[in-house]
């Protein structure tokens, strides 16, 4: 359907997206889903890792559709052949142990084998190390962003053809 320039496209207010893209890292995954909804009213799922990307979505959701209900899911999936460099975080750990050993000399459980028990299980928390090598910068805001854009102009496209193929 061609149309001209006094006639406005039609798009359909649903439709489905996905995209992938790899950097060294991370396999990044981006769907987007889109129901009917008389106002822009936008969703967006992220890691932790990306949460400084949002507003930078929201705002490309705003430049690419008009309105509708548009929920956004990122992942990251880590790049098992990657190498990634891990460092303690000691200020975190030295704060824990500082609390945990208030309690447990009050209990009269504090030595050197409750000391060794509670570090390992420490060293397994999320908080208490830091993954140098992906932290801000080195997973790529850019590349993102730029996933969520190319999902949503896919989104946009898969809409027109909908739009279109419902005015027919």
């Amino acid at each position: 359907m061609t149309t001209s320039a006094n006639e406005a496209q039609l798009f359909s207010m649903t439709g489905f997206a996905r995209n992938l893209s790899d950097s060294q890292y991370f396999r990044i995954t981006v769907e987007v889903r889109a129901l009917n909804s008389r106002y822009l009213d936008c969703s967006v799922r992220l890691p932790r890792e990306l949460l400084q990307v949002e507003s930078t979505i929201r705002s490309v959701v705003s430049e690419l559709v008009g309105r509708g209900r548009i929920e956004i899911s990122v992942v990251l999936e880590r790049n098992p052949s990657a190498t990634i460099g891990m460092r303690a975080c000691p200020e975190w750990i030295g704060g824990y142990l500082s609390a945990c050993r208030e309690v447990a000399e009050s209990e009269g459980v504090w030595g050197d084998d409750f000391k060794r028990s509670l570090l390992l299980q420490l060293l397994q928390r999320r908080e208490a190390v830091i993954e140098t090598g992906l932290s801000g910068g080195n997973i790529e805001d850019a590349s993102v962003v730029a996933t969520v854009r190319e999902c949503l102009e896919s989104l946009r496209t898969e809409q027109r053809v909908e739009g279109e193929a419902l005015y027919r």
